[in-house]
């Protein structure tokens, strides 16, 4: 795979997944048109024609004999490593690890860690169905697509404060082979270019190089239009962090409304400061 093939996936990737957060809908990227093939002539089928069965000859039934069964073999069954492992903390924050994704991160306890498969959205809508209707239809809608995007941890704000304010303060992860041949510097400044020539801003883009815990990371931060639980128009404010790990980037992504986003800054940094990288299992 080219070089610049493998920037451009890593750089819709990263589009997608900010207009799911933003708008609850997939983009039309570099979208082609298809010219329909022309339908062939219709052929006739063939009659198909009924052959007689042969007659059947009744074969005697042998004479049961008593044959010792074995003795079974004791099967053991693999215990299961859950996808999520949750550690509560001395603060009171809890701590998720995905051995399987290779990353641990910290969130506050009123913050609720949706499992990103098919089979258990239904469990974590209705365990948010209980807080606030609206956040559970949110999530229903919005869950399958973060998860066709490749997105491995998702993580929203569900207090009853936070959710009163229309677009909950949520995070989410998700990571990518790094293409060849460029710098990781090099790499932050072309995903920068083309989040700016993809989406809408109403703020600029603000970027800058970070040293993080887990290493080094791009901050990007910027404000774009979207929707909250009711459906109406919002302002919004990003931040995402692509942070380099070998041969891979971990891009993580914290929002909320526009006009909620410096009360939550603090907590925002406290859970980038948490994430560590771990070895894959």
């Amino acid at each position: 795979m080219g070089q610049g093939h493998s920037f451009r996936r890593i750089a819709i990737l990263v589009v997608s997944v900010v207009f799911v957060l933003g708008c609850g809908t997939l983009p039309q990227i570099a979208a082609q048109s298809t010219v329909p093939t022309p339908a062939s002539p219709a052929t006739p089928r063939p009659i198909m024609t009924t052959t007689p069965l042969p007659t059947m000859t009744p074969k005697p039934s042998p004479t049961p004999t008593d044959t010792p069964l074995p003795s079974p073999t004791p099967t053991i069954t693999p215990t299961e490593m859950p996808a999520i492992i949750e550690t509560e903390l001395e603060d009171g924050w809890y701590l998720y690890t995905l051995p399987e994704e290779g990353f641990s991160i910290a969130m506050p306890p009123d913050w609720y860690s949706v499992s990103l498969d098919n089979e258990m959205i239904d469990n974590a809508v209705d365990t948010v169905a209980e807080q606030d209707i609206l956040a559970a239809s949110y999530l229903e809608d919005m869950l399958p697509m973060l998860i066709a995007q490749g997105v491995k941890f998702y993580g929203i704000e569900i207090s009853p404060e936070g959710l009163e304010r229309g677009y909950p303060a949520s995070i989410n992860i998700f990571w990518q082979e790094l293409p060849g041949g460029m710098s990781f510097e090099r790499l932050v400044d072309m995903n920068a270019a083309a989040l700016e020539s993809m989406l809408e801003m109403s703020t600029p883009l603000e970027q800058e190089m970070v040293e993080l815990p887990s290493g080094t990371a791009g901050r990007l931060s910027y404000g774009m239009s979207g929707l909250d639980l009711a459906g109406e128009a919002v302002d919004i404010v990003l931040v995402q962090y692509l942070i380099e790990a070998g041969e891979e980037m971990y891009i993580i992504t914290v929002g909320t409304s526009a006009d909620s986003f410096d009360s939550y800054l603090p907590t925002f940094d406290q859970i980038i400061e948490s994430f560590r990288i771990d070895e894959k299992e």
